[in-house]
């Protein structure tokens, strides 16, 4: 009897110790936070936050940890979604992942992809910025991929700024969630895997953004059953959103996701921890190792790439693009002309 008891013992202690390993093998989302929170989470250097504001269901937001087990690129940070954040983490056992929350969509999502939207997720704040450029990295996912690739069923985010433009004016609801070298919203028709999906041909066309089937790139296929660490079936890479603006001067920004014709199949949006910052452009030195530089001289300043912070054997490749779309790969010891360049860098 003593001796079947120990066995009890020790099944009981190998299932627990089992269970905390798949846990710790998972993304972690917590709910419950204000929108407070949820803004202090993203900012970064250079921004100071006030006045945010959560319009979302209930547990369709959260703050994200252990995002290094997965393989969606960030560790930490933010997630808004259309359906509920428990329904993320995986594995993907399921290609039809679906939360109808019966919650409103967006009039300014609507308007980018011309199709009705539902169960919207949003944050907002103000902001005020301590230098001429501000940046935020994200992530974004869905169930709709990819069988409804090409479909009316384009769900869709943005990060929309409104404030005082440097070039004069205001910016009204300018979008900088857009696809890298192009100036379409980030959204299942425009990120895919290249293939029309089972909704082609069956639903209502044309659908506009679809020639943009070829940006794969910026794509990352998660199929049922092979998508391990999160379930929604595809994502995008990890994409950096820039703009321009002026120090000091207020802003309003706009984090937004929703369904799009239906409330079927969830999307969700993870913004990394401290990524929304401000930083200045200017022509100088690229230091190997620093997160951003950013580079803007119209009169094709020299910039040089310093062997500062180098270690012995490691590469250090920057890739950076110029205003017309092309990719610069540029290494340590390099000097390089650029003309109104200014992008994020990668090493």
């Amino acid at each position: 009897m003593k001796k079947f008891t120990s066995i009890l013992i020790r099944f009981a202690f190998l299932i627990c110790c089992m269970t905390g390993f798949y846990a710790n093998a998972q993304i972690n989302i917590t709910n419950g936070q204000t929108a407070a929170d949820l803004a202090q989470e993203i900012v970064g250097d250079g921004v100071t936050i006030t006045n945010a504001q959560i319009t979302c269901a209930d547990n369709g937001f959260g703050i994200f940890s252990n995002g290094n087990v997965t393989n969606i690129g960030l560790d930490g940070g933010i997630v808004l979604t259309t359906g509920l954040t428990s329904d993320i983490p995986g594995e993907n056992n399921s290609d039809a992942t679906s939360r109808e929350r019966g919650t409103a969509g967006d009039a300014d999502l609507a308007a980018i992809v011309g199709e009705t939207t539902l169960d919207a997720c949003v944050l907002t704040f103000d902001f005020v910025p301590t230098d001429e450029f501000i940046t935020v990295d994200y992530v974004f996912g869905s169930e709709e991929y990819v069988e409804w690739v090409c479909s009316q069923y384009n769900d869709v985010f943005a990060f929309l700024v409104n404030g005082p433009n440097p070039a004069g004016g205001n910016y009204v609801n300018q979008n900088v969630a857009i696809v890298p070298t192009s100036t379409l919203a980030v959204a299942i028709n425009s990120v895919n895997n290249g293939t029309p999906g089972l909704g082609q041909g069956t639903d209502p066309f044309p659908v506009s953004n679809c020639e943009s089937l070829s940006l794969t790139d910026y794509y990352v296929n998660n199929p049922v059953g092979a998508g391990t660490t999160i379930e929604y079936d595809g994502f995008t890479v990890v994409l950096s959103s820039q703009l321009e603006v002026i120090p000091n001067q207020s802003y309003t920004f706009k984090f937004a996701i929703a369904d799009v014709s239906d409330r079927l199949w969830d999307s969700g949006v993870f913004i990394k921890a401290s990524s929304f910052s401000s930083f200045d452009c200017s022509a100088g030195n690229i230091t190997p190792g620093s997160d951003e530089v950013c580079l803007n001289d119209a009169d094709n300043a020299s910039v040089t790439v310093t062997s500062s912070g180098v270690i012995a054997g490691d590469t250090y490749e920057y890739l950076l693009t110029n205003t017309s779309g092309d990719i610069l790969a540029i290494q340590a010891g390099n000097t390089f002309n650029f003309s109104d360049l200014c992008a994020p860098s990668y090493n």
